[in-house]
C-alpha cells in the first residue's frame, strides 16, 4: 500500500518536466501528502494540462476511500476495469515513504529516484461527489527487492518513456497492464526520515530529516 507521498517541486519545474500547463493557483511543496488532500495529477482527458485532484475513490458501494488499486483487480472488478479502460492519470511525486515495524514502532523510510527526480504513479481517476473535482487513486504491484525489505507491495511507478503512454486511449488493455511492473530497484535509494511523518498533520521539510 502506498499511503503517503511527497512533492518537493513548484509548478514551474512540474510543467517544465511533464510538458503539461500549470494551474493559475500557487502549489507549496508537499512533504507528506496524504489521502483525502488535493494534489497535482495529469488526467487522460486533459493530458497537457496539470490539475488538482482529491486521493481516494470513493465508489457507492465502499464505505473507505479506496486510495490504492491493486494491478490484480483492474480487470475483475466493474467500477476498477472501466476506470482502467477509459480514465487513467498520472499522479506527481519525487518519493513515497513506507513504514517497517519493530517491536511497537513503526519506522518509517523514504523511497526516491537516485536522481532525486520526478516521477508518476500509474493511477485510475473518477469524478468525486462533487462532480468538480477529479478523485483518483494509485496502482499498486508486486515490490521491487529494495522496497520488499519493508513491504509486499509499491507503487507502480512509470518509466519517463511510458507517462504519455499510459494517457493514450489508443493502447489496448494488455499493453496497459505490461507497463505496471515494478520499478528497476537499482535506479532505487531508500533511507530512514523523521517520524514526524508518521502523522499526517506533520508537512514540513524536517520530515525528510535522517534520525
Amino acid at each position: 500500500m502506498c499511503g503517503a507521498f511527497s512533492l518537493l517541486s513548484d509548478y514551474k519545474i512540474l510543467s517544465e518536466r511533464f510538458n503539461a500547463k500549470a494551474p493559475a493557483l500557487p502549489f507549496a511543496p508537499r512533504f507528506n501528502a496524504r489521502p483525502s488532500q488535493i494534489l497535482p495529477v495529469i488526467l487522460n482527458a486533459s493530458p497537457k494540462q496539470i490539475q488538482m485532484g482529491l486521493w481516494g475513490l470513493k465508489p457507492a458501494w465502499s464505505k473507505n476511500l479506496l486510495i490504492n488499486t491493486r494491478k490484480e483487480t483492474l480487470e475483475t472488478k466493474t467500477t476498477f476495469k472501466n476506470n482502467f479502460q477509459n480514465r487513467r492519470c498520472l499522479i506527481l511525486s519525487d518519493g513515497f515513504y513506507e513504514w517497517e515495524k519493530q517491536g511497537q514502532k513503526k519506522i518509517p523510510y523514504r523511497f526516491e529516484l537516485k536522481t532525486h527526480g520526478l516521477f508518476a504513479f500509474a493511477g485510475i481517476w473518477d469524478e468525486s461527489s462533487d462532480k468538480k473535482t477529479p478523485a483518483f487513486s494509485i496502482i499498486t504491484v508486486e515490490p521491487n527487492s529494495l522496497v520488499s525489505k519493508i513491504h509486499n507491495r509499491m507503487p507502480a511507478i512509470l518509466p519517463l518513456n511510458r507517462e504519455k503512454d499510459w494517457l493514450n486511449p489508443d493502447f489496448e488493455k494488455n499493453d496497459l497492464l505490461k507497463m505496471l511492473t515494478s520499478f528497476p530497484r537499482e535506479l532505487m535509494q531508500m533511507r530512514p526520515v523523521s517520524s514526524l511523518v508518521n502523522s499526517a498533520k506533520n508537512d514540513s521539510p524536517l520530515i525528510l530529516q535522517t534520525p
